[in-house]
């Protein structure tokens, strides 16, 4: 997959999807609950996200997706907006996101607006949104859906073919996946693993049938675990790899 300055996804014309897309994304990088705030139609004062932070203050967010707004109408926007929320909330960081490309005379409008107010004021365009989206696989594949496979399903793409279509198990045909699809078979991806505190990566997974073998690794001594990771061809290569 290209990297993500390299990367380039087609902008939304949706407010509201727009929005959905800018409230993920904020949930993402703070690790907090962010909600939108209120609907079309109703006063805003500024805010179209937010979330309530331990100090009480709020760390409130403008989502701007007017593709046609020039940057002198942008910063009118921006100005009117940050002074709505100013006067409304206690605000901790106020997050401008806009669907438009990088800017040196918003950016010079912003940072002087960052010496006006004692909270933190910061400005994200869609080259700064999307490398958030692309560095969460989770959050890319569900507003782009088309442009990769989902993380897991991709796993078990690559193990059923390095597993020649079978479980690892029992030897029962599971069958190929063909051009990425998957087989009707039922089965699942099982992470052999010694510990709970043992992480859950590419090499210690296996594919065994749904519902038979994946219940019986639970009950499976180190040796026979050992045995079933010995058939997971990425396991035989790392295992090779140390050795040299």
């Amino acid at each position: 997959m290209p990297t993500t300055t390299l990367m380039h996804l087609p902008k939304t014309k949706s407010e509201d999807e727009f929005e959905s897309i800018c409230t993920d994304v904020l949930i993402d990088f703070y690790k907090k609950p962010f909600s939108r705030y209120g609907r079309k139609g109703q006063k805003q004062n500024g805010v179209d996200i937010f979330c309530d932070v331990d100090n009480g203050k709020r760390i409130v967010s403008q989502c701007k997706n007017y593709l046609s707004l020039n940057a002198d109408d942008l910063i009118k926007q921006i100005e009117k907006d940050i002074m709505a929320a100013a006067e409304e909330f206690e605000i901790d960081a106020f997050v401008i996101m806009t669907a438009h490309e990088r800017d040196t005379k918003v950016q010079d409008f912003v940072s002087e607006q960052k010496r006006k107010y004692l909270f933190l004021i910061e400005l994200w365009f869609w080259e700064d949104i999307q490398i958030k989206l692309i560095e969460n696989k989770e959050l890319l594949y569900k507003h782009y859906p088309g442009t990769m496979i989902h993380p897991e399903k991709g796993m078990l793409v690559t193990l059923l073919t390095e597993a020649r279509g079978k479980c690892l198990n029992c030897g029962s045909v599971l069958g190929i996946p063909v051009r990425g699809k998957l087989p009707s078979t039922r089965c699942e991806i099982v992470h052999i693993t010694f510990s709970e505190t043992e992480p859950k990566e590419y090499e210690n997974a296996v594919t065994l049938c749904e519902g038979t073998c994946a219940k019986e690794v639970a009950f499976m001594s180190d040796d026979e675990k050992n045995a079933l990771l010995e058939k997971n061809v990425a396991v035989q290569i790392f295992r090779l790899s140390l050795k040299k």
